[in-house]
């Protein structure tokens, strides 16, 4: 009996033993999930706070890139509070959904879609993978298509066939030939002979508005070698051109708006004015009317049915300064600077309404619509492109923060084409 009671009482013993370790086992399973708690480590014990691990820095790198090209990012700062070494991951849309792997506080990144991305980076305990920290502050970075740094300052843009036309200040007329959006290259120029501030094109002939040397008429039919085919002193600056059928509109500043008969182009007349009251600086002409951008005074519409008497047909003030204007269908969507976009509803032309607005984080100084987004050129916060599809309420789809400050924009085949001032012509790809 007593060899029974003591076998009985060493099975006990041994069960209970072997219970302790289980629980024991489990235990420490479920305190490593948790990254707590290492019986090896003096930093871990059953009694200590979960571990945690310090927001990284903001990443450094390029801000300004180009497509198919790889870019380093480094961060770095990071450490555990049980002093375990840590690694890093980088968001390189800012989106959580495109993240690098784990490693090493520098990485490269190639992007191969152009749009201005917010990259970011977070960093992990290497013994306890599920000590992560917050995200770091992100770095913007804009990815564009390509760029031509023109010699003088990029003011006005216009794209025809596969050439852009830039208005470049001091240095006149710069032929770009873009049939290789990635890699555009010079095609050819002329100095015009005063400060080139806008440019369209029609047919054969670039029509430059060249400050106080009025309109200046360039024939491109050879785009390597452009001529002088004839000129308009217009009587102030003249800022911004549209043509429309024989006759060009020209915003010239204090005179107004100025209506030149180019049927001829050699010898060019003028056919009316109007002055209007402001500082007349962008123009946009549509079926009988002439809408013009006129600085303090907002917003102009002219009546040109009869170009020899052009009369005012309606008006609207802005809050600041009108720069730019484009036209689409029912609407006019006016670059306002300081204010951004103001959209109005024209269907009345002798009485514009107020539709809606929105205020662009820089200075609006020209905008370009197309399939109801206007592209506004704000000078140093870039390109920014606006949801215009509920024009009550637009909102902001999408920016590049160009190079420099951002003065026009003209859209052609899913690129946007930027008049950056002294960064010349930037090329944007991947609009949606």
């Amino acid at each position: 009996m007593t060899d029974s009671v003591y076998r009985n009482g060493s099975i006990f013993m041994y069960r209970l033993i072997v219970i302790i370790l289980l629980l024991g086992i489990v235990s420490f399973i479920l305190s490593a999930k948790n990254g707590c708690v290492n019986p090896f480590n003096t930093h871990e014990s059953s009694g200590s706070s979960a571990e945690t691990v310090s927001i990284p820095n903001q990443p450094t790198g390029i801000t300004i890139g180009y497509l198919g090209t790889s870019y380093s990012y480094s961060t770095g700062g990071s450490s555990s509070d049980w002093g375990h070494s840590v690694e890093y991951q980088f968001d390189w849309k800012g989106d959580g959904i495109d993240l690098s792997a784990w490693g090493a506080a520098s990485q490269s990144k190639t992007w191969f879609s152009g749009r201005t991305y917010l990259v970011r980076a977070r960093a992990r305990c290497t013994a306890h993978t599920t000590a992560i920290s917050a995200w770091s502050s992100g770095l913007s970075v804009s990815i564009l298509a390509g760029s031509y740094d023109t010699p003088g300052s990029a003011s006005g843009v216009y794209v025809s066939g596969s050439y852009a036309y830039v208005a470049d200040g001091s240095s006149g007329l710069q032929i770009i030939n873009i049939s290789e959006p990635t890699t555009p290259t010079f095609a050819g120029s002329y100095d015009t002979p005063g400060t080139a501030c806008g440019v369209y094109v029609s047919g054969s002939y670039a029509y430059v508005a060249d400050g106080y040397s009025g309109l200046q008429i360039i024939n491109i039919s050879e785009p390597a070698t452009p001529t002088f085919a004839g000129s308009y002193d217009t009587p102030d600056l003249a800022y911004g051109v549209c043509i429309s059928g024989s006759y060009a509109y020209v915003a010239n500043e204090d005179s107004g708006l100025q209506i030149i008969n180019i049927s001829n182009p050699a010898a060019p007349t003028l056919a009316g004015s109007y002055d209007t009251p402001g500082s007349a600086s962008g123009v946009y002409v549509s079926g009988s009317y002439a809408y013009v951008a006129d600085g303090s005074s907002g917003l102009r519409i002219i009546n040109i049915s009869n170009p020899a008497a052009p009369t005012l047909a309606g008006s609207y003030n802005t809050p600041d300064f009108a720069n730019g204007v484009y036209v689409s269908g029912a609407y006019a969507y006016v670059a306002d600077v300081s204010s951004g976009l103001h959209i109005f509803n024209i269907s009345n032309p002798a009485a514009p309404t107020l539709t809606g607005s929105y205020d662009t984080p820089n200075r609006a100084r020209s905008v370009y619509v197309s399939e109801n987004y206007a592209y506004v050129a704000d000078g140093y916060s870039g390109l920014q492109i606006i949801n215009c599809f509920n024009p009550a309420a637009p909102t902001l789809a999408g920016f590049y923060d160009t190079v420099d400050s951002a003065n026009d924009v003209y859209v052609s085949g899913g690129y946007a084409y930027v008049a950056d001032w002294d960064s010349g012509l930037q090329i944007i790809i991947g609009i949606e």
